[in-house]
């Protein structure tokens, strides 16, 4: 319709009539186009949302993972320090019981996981760059975070296996199986720990890993500081407070 009255103002020469339609058709193109980039800001922001909750989602189950490991590890070293004192006690004084459970404490481990599919799907996809930067920033810092809490961990792990493989050789194994499992047993709770270098031996072990799981315990503490934080600026960016 609008080219029509086009074509007829330039057949009459009518160039006023021209110029108002063309202002019209620009006007209209300017507006079109307008109104298509709101309504694609605004579905990127609400994909932005959905996926900021993603995100908070994977940081919640982290939180709970890290939770159970950082008093896990506290729980430890507590439980380390007291079976020291008895390991620096004369020999004949030791209680069978006592050295086992924190011998079994000593030589436990527990699994950690974490949860990261959504920042890693978002970073395969180059879906980050729609996340305000400083946000980014901070996840990349978390992303590295973990890598720094599972190098820890692997180290740790690996020291308390080699402890629990020196157990074998010390003490009866049935007996520490029983008491992992919350059982009675009729197993003898013996002690192959007698020679004062020996003894002194397996307590530089004990503290070696006292040691190493306290380096854990600081990688936990450290990752959880940081996803706490980031999700209460990803809940405030995004208006997740609810």
């Amino acid at each position: 319709m609008i080219l029509q009255k086009i074509a007829q103002a330039i057949r009459q020469q009518d160039w006023f009539q021209v110029t108002i339609e063309i202002i019209i058709v620009v006007i209209g193109i300017f507006l079109g186009l307008q109104v298509t980039e709101w309504s694609d800001r605004r579905s990127q922001e609400e994909n932005t949302k959905v996926l900021a909750q993603s995100i908070i989602d994977d940081l919640e189950a982290d939180v709970v993972a890290l939770e159970t490991s950082i008093n896990y590890s506290r729980n430890k070293i507590d439980t380390i320090d007291r079976f020291s004192v008895l390991l620096r006690t004369p020999r004949a004084g030791w209680d069978s019981i006592e050295f086992y459970d924190g011998a079994n404490t000593v030589a436990s481990l527990i699994p950690y996981s974490y949860t990261d599919g959504t920042y890693q799907q978002l970073r395969a996809s180059g879906t980050l760059q729609y996340f305000d930067q400083l946000l980014v920033n901070k996840m990349n810092a978390y992303d590295n975070q973990i890598k720094k809490t599972i190098v820890r961990k692997n180290i740790t792990d690996e020291r308390v296996v080699q402890f629990a493989n020196l157990m074998t050789t010390i003490i009866n194994f049935d007996a520490i199986l029983a008491i992992r499992g919350n059982q009675s047993t009729s197993a003898e709770y013996y002690i192959k720990l007698h020679d004062p270098g020996l003894i002194e031996n397996y307590l530089n072990q004990v503290l070696f890993i006292r040691v190493v799981t306290g380096l854990s315990l600081e990688q936990y503490e450290s990752q959880m500081d940081i996803a706490q934080s980031l999700m209460e600026e990803i809940k405030q960016k995004y208006d997740l407070t609810l």
